[in-house]
């Protein structure tokens, strides 16, 4: 059962129409694998292989299959849709619009793997619970999309992001240097500003950022528990600001970002 479940969305995206060449070539195929089966038939019929019968045959054949191509391509093309959208969806963060954990870890693992040099930076967002407890969970859930929103601006399009869960976000920076990252830390510390109609005020939202240098080779793991002990450290030096792992002969150096 569980072979056929593996094989069954290989083979709707194999028969489902993509372009109009796919329409082509798949509806030539489909005509030439009828035509071929329709072979035996008229060497049956006509004591012998017969062209002209052989023609007559394939007409009628071309009439009859068209309908049953044009449902097939319809349904399979629908289920593969279907299927896409259902894997995005399970691969996205529905509040922030964001890929979730499971995308975020997916896709840095393979930037990692192509990566000698980069970046790992953890983001956490200061007093959150606070300001559920104040504020309501609607308006927390207004400053994650806010937090989001400046993520997507503050990254370059070969980094990857995601929400790691509940106020935690995740960055991965393929090839950037420490000034990038002091540089991100600064844009992404400074306070961020929520509207929300269930309240009168604006609220201020601020993140904790924890960052750790690729060390070639490694797993993601290691290089993630490197960036969580930078977050605690931004943490417990006052929030709002920038932590980059260092190692103990170096001193784990706590930086300011202003």
């Amino acid at each position: 059962m569980s072979t056929l479940k593996s094989i069954m969305p290989r083979f709707v995206s194999m028969l489902a129409i993509r372009s109009w060449r796919d329409l082509i070539v798949k509806s030539l195929i489909f005509y030439a694998v009828f035509l071929g089966l329709s072979i035996p038939f008229v060497v049956t019929e006509n004591d012998g292989f017969s062209w002209q019968s052989f023609m007559e045959d394939a007409w009628l054949t071309i009439l009859v299959s068209t309908p049953i191509l044009v449902f097939q391509f319809s349904v399979v093309t629908y289920l593969d849709r279907l299927q896409r959208q259902l894997a995005e969806l399970a691969m996205t963060d529905v509040l922030t619009g964001l890929p979730n954990r499971r995308s975020f870890l997916s896709r840095s693992a393979d930037a990692l793997a192509q990566s000698d040099t980069g970046f790992l930076v953890l983001l956490d967002a200061d007093h959150f619970k606070r300001i559920n407890d104040t504020y309501g969970h609607a308006v927390g859930d207004a400053c994650l999309h806010a937090i989001a929103s400046r993520l997507n601006a503050a990254v370059r399009s070969s980094d990857v992001v995601g929400r790691l869960g509940g106020e935690e976000f995740g960055a991965f920076m393929p090839a950037a240097t420490e000034g990038r990252i002091a540089a991100f830390g600064t844009e992404m510390t400074q306070p961020i500003t929520v509207q929300h109609p269930d309240v009168s005020d604006d609220v201020t939202v601020t993140v904790s950022l924890g960052a750790a240098a690729i060390i070639t080779p490694e797993a993601l793991a290691g290089l993630m528990s490197r960036a969580d002990a930078a977050l605690y450290e931004a943490k417990k030096s006052g929030r709002a600001r920038l932590a980059i792992w260092r190692p103990e002969s170096e001193q784990q150096s706590i930086e300011q970002a202003s």
